[in-house]
């Protein structure tokens, strides 16, 4: 039975290692002295069929064995960040009272990822600070409504608009 790991490649997309593959990263990085960049080279160098990861994967990959004693990545130990209604009623409550505030200022107390307060109120269409900065919020939303619309009439309708951006002499630029 050959065990594959999930392990991130240079390219930035999720590639599954073997444990075998995994073992050789780590070699390659003991063998330089615990340097990313160069056991980098040197696993490119000796494993020229196999896919190169970053030079900050072979540091994680040594990290992980270090604590854990295991390649494989522990996701029970990490908190999940669940909005539960009690947080979602205080939430509400704070922007409520004081729809000017933060949403990290709001996340701090009641003790949540800042990301979760946000989540609360875009479900709710409260405005804390960080919507009611941005005035033109609704009209965000419609262009984004009318972007879905278009893509999903024309598939080619992204490649016509995305990455472009007019010159105020007319001349258009990609970015």
């Amino acid at each position: 039975m050959k065990l594959h790991f999930a392990c991130r490649q240079s390219g930035g997309k999720m590639e599954r290692c073997t444990n075998a593959e995994l073992v050789d990263m780590h070699l390659a990085y003991g063998t330089a002295d615990c340097n990313g960049r160069a056991a980098q080279r040197l696993y490119a160098q000796r494993y020229t069929r196999r896919q190169t990861p970053s030079h900050a994967f072979f540091a994680r990959l040594h990290q992980r064995l270090s604590d854990s004693g295991s390649f494989i990545v522990d996701t029970q130990q990490r908190e999940r960040r669940v909005r539960t209604p009690s947080n979602e009623e205080t939430v509400l409550d704070m922007v409520q009272k004081n729809p000017g505030t933060s949403t990290r200022a709001v996340a701090s107390h009641v003790g949540i990822f800042h990301m979760t307060v946000w989540g609360s109120c875009v479900l709710t269409a409260c405005t804390p600070v960080t919507t009611s900065v941005c005035s033109h919020w609704t009209k965000t939303i419609l262009l984004l409504v009318w972007y879905l619309e278009m893509r999903a009439r024309d598939p080619r309708f992204p490649g016509a608009v995305l990455f472009t951006d007019l010159h105020p002499g007319g001349n258009v630029q990609f970015t």
